[in-house]
């Protein structure tokens, strides 16, 4: 299950696609032959990239706290959510990557990184207060 959550976190990270990287890192994810165009356009700039490593570590932070029913419901939000940024953005993820990519389409995606790091920071926080609240409760 974890293998699947780090591939779909990797896909949003990427802006969509299912990545078969095995690693939690976005330098590895890039050098791969095999990219969607979302995730070329991902790889392309080094804020794009930056973005992505963070979110990475985050999302997976955060599935690493859930149970499996939850893991997979992360799991089809993160890759119907990446989907969404990207066409929201005008990158369509099933036409090859048009680069370099303008400033515009940039700020966009960084844009919906940020958004999504902080939904993750976000989740997070709840998380950890309801775990607080429970080992409050086993005292």
């Amino acid at each position: 299950m974890f293998k699947k959550i780090l591939l779909a976190t990797i896909a949003v990270v990427s802006l969509a696609g299912a990545a078969h990287a095995q690693t939690t890192s976005i330098d590895a994810v890039c050098a791969r032959p095999d990219l969607t165009p979302p995730q070329q356009i991902m790889c392309s700039t080094p804020r794009l990239r930056a973005n992505g490593q963070r979110n990475l570590i985050a999302l997976l932070q955060l599935a690493s706290k859930l149970n499996p029913a939850d893991q997979a419901e992360l799991v089809r939000r993160v890759q119907a959510r990446g989907r969404e940024h990207a066409i929201y953005c005008r990158v369509d993820p099933d036409r090859p990557a048009q680069l370099p990519i303008s400033k515009a389409t940039e700020g966009c995606l960084a844009g919906w990184q940020d958004w999504t790091y902080a939904e993750t920071q976000r989740a997070l926080a709840l998380i950890n207060q309801l775990q607080a609240g429970q080992a409050v409760a086993g005292i």
